[in-house]
């Protein structure tokens, strides 16, 4: 009873801040209605009970966006990663962005005879630069996270078995991935039972993972076909990520990944599923004795025991924070977004083709 009299005493409380509140806010003449009165139009203001987009207080210009000069720079830039592993420092020329039209069969639009279902048309005959960055523009939304493996490793690790993308990338369960999770299988990939580090990944599927160039993606400036782009070739440009620790492992691990075509430094690899791609995690593969303690704890936990105690639901094994997972997730804008075609679905949501 004495709680049910605090929660009511609370709501009536909150109720006359908030008019108290809203009587203030409105006593003081907005920059949008001082602006209106000095060009000799009617305020918006002059119907308070209307229903209007809020608007603009003196003083707006203080909470600007812009970048903050005290945040501090991002892992790729500091060299660094949360756990202090030793990284190479890349700037922003390490990351050109992927310019062939790979993604062609894609987004199909009905602009041939009768509706018929054709590429989307950059240009006319060559592609021009506005076309290219279009291009520049899909490829970026389809593959590229911005480096935010680095959050979805964290959130992995400090999610206590919460979100963790290596459990849902279960290759054994590729046949089910759209009914159970809505996620879209990447094309030309296949289901493996043969685990890496413990871990069942999708494989590629022969040579049909490899994305596909149209002949007609033509660069306007050189006449031939577009050409995949090159980080530069100086001194600021690592050739690798990171320092291995165990270079025989990591190397063995590099090879068993499947490669789609596109830059790994830059996008990572195919996971099998559309917008997650995978990053080797320099917290477990690196030079320094946490990484080392972080695979023999990985061994002990999940390899050595031979079971699939990882993937169980609600496992602890999932939910340990010393857990270091072997690869950090990267996820685009099209892992949410990209769907079956409304014009041409597969047939099977579960073994879409690129043109589904």
């Amino acid at each position: 009873m004495r709680f049910g009299k605090f929660l009511r005493a609370s709501s009536c409380g909150a109720l006359v801040l908030s008019l108290v509140c809203s009587v203030a806010m409105r006593s003081q003449p907005s920059e949008a209605a001082t602006n209106a009165q000095a060009a000799g139009r009617p305020s918006v203001d002059a119907y308070p009970g209307a229903s209007h987009v809020p608007d603009s207080q003196t003083g707006w210009q203080q909470f600007l966006n812009g970048p903050d000069q005290d945040a501090p720079v991002d892992e790729a830039q500091g060299g660094r990663t949360a756990r202090g592993t030793p990284i190479s420092p890349r700037p922003e020329e390490c990351f050109p962005a992927e310019t062939r039209n790979l993604f062609a069969l894609m987004d199909q639009v009905p602009t041939g005879p009768n509706g018929k279902l054709e590429p989307f048309a950059w240009g006319r005959g060559a592609i021009d630069q506005k076309g290219r960055d279009g291009i520049r523009g899909q490829n970026t939304w389809i593959l590229w996270g911005e480096g935010n493996e680095a959050f979805w490793g964290w959130l992995q690790e400090q999610g206590y078995g919460l979100v963790d993308f290596m459990v849902m990338l279960d290759s054994r369960k590729r046949g089910t991935r759209f009914r159970d999770t809505g996620v879209m299988n990447q094309p030309g990939m296949k289901s493996s039972a043969t685990p890496l580090l413990g871990l069942y990944l999708d494989e590629a599927d022969g040579d049909a993972i490899t994305l596909q160039q149209p002949a007609t993606d033509i660069d306007a400036e050189t006449g031939q076909l577009a050409r995949r782009p090159q980080p530069p070739m100086r001194g600021d440009h690592p050739s690798q990520l990171f320092v291995p620790g165990d270079p025989k492992l990591y190397d063995e691990v590099l090879a068993r990944l499947p490669q789609d075509g596109v830059d790994p430094t830059i996008y990572g690899y195919a996971s099998g599923v559309v917008g997650l791609r995978l990053f080797p995690n320099p917290d477990f593969f690196g030079n320094t004795s946490a990484a080392k303690q972080a695979r023999q704890y990985w061994n002990d936990k999940v390899v050595r025991p031979g079971s699939d105690a990882y993937y169980d639901r609600g496992s602890r094994v999932q939910a340990d924070p010393d857990l270091v997972r072997p690869f950090r997730v990267t996820m685009s804008c099209g892992f949410c977004h990209v769907g079956p075609h409304p014009l041409n679905p597969p047939a099977n949501p579960e073994k879409p083709g690129w043109e589904n």
